[in-house]
């Protein structure tokens, strides 16, 4: 039951940073794990978080959690109403969402999200050259989900009514995935009564794999 009512500024130049209105980052190495359940629940989020950066080789910044790594979680009744930006030059990976940025899993681990509600702008703004084909990922609720081999992904009732905005001035060599609800889900990820209501807007100079989703 936390909420923050501060505004958060995080200007991070070093390898891998991940920004959170309640959680940054959760990791647990593959080798290493058991079934872990991590519980967030009716948290919400009222700070505007922004992240600047000349560069890192993996960037996160969320409303809510940044990234799960590893583990079965169990998101409820969680909302972030302040915005979330970043403007990036150089990041080899980043993720910019209101709810959960990145998520790996492997057989055994599932996460479920339930009644949780993005209204807060979510914004990227990338300034210099990508050059690796990793993922990224911008969007309302959710970002990027990783399924290696079986983890099951499950969204119920959740909504973003927030616009998404991704503007790019340099080439991106990356994936890019764009999206309302969430930017990019993979296989195994049963999506009921949820919803995007806001826009999705996006200027880039040029990209070699891109996609885009208004849900």
């Amino acid at each position: 039951n936390c909420a923050i009512t501060v505004a958060l500024t995080k200007d991070e130049t070093s390898q891998t940073t991940f920004v959170g209105g309640i959680m940054g980052d959760y990791y647990i190495a593959a080798e290493d794990a058991a079934v872990t359940t991590v519980t967030l629940s009716n948290n919400t989020n009222n700070s505007a978080i922004s992240l600047t950066g000349e560069t890192g080789a993996l960037v996160g910044v969320s409303g809510i959690v940044a990234r799960l790594y590893y583990c079965t979680p169990e998101l409820t009744n969680c909302a972030n109403n302040g915005s979330v930006s970043a403007e990036l030059s150089a990041s080899i990976e980043f993720h910019v969402t209101g709810i959960l940025g990145r998520y790996s899993a492997v057989a055994g681990y599932n996460l479920t999200a339930t009644n949780c509600h993005n209204s807060g702008k979510i914004s990227a703004n990338i300034t210099a050259a990508n050059t690796t084909n990793a993922y990224s990922s911008v969007g309302g609720c959710f970002g990027f989900f990783q399924n290696i081999g079986g983890g099951l992904f499950t969204i119920d009732n959740c909504d973003n009514s927030a616009n998404i905005e991704v503007k790019a001035t340099t080439s991106i060599t990356n994936q890019l995935h764009i999206g309302g609800l969430a930017a990019q889900l993979g296989a195994n990820a049963p999506v009921t009564e949820s919803v995007n209501r806001g826009t999705v807007d996006y200027d880039i100079t040029k990209i070699e794999n891109l996609a885009v989703s208004c849900r």
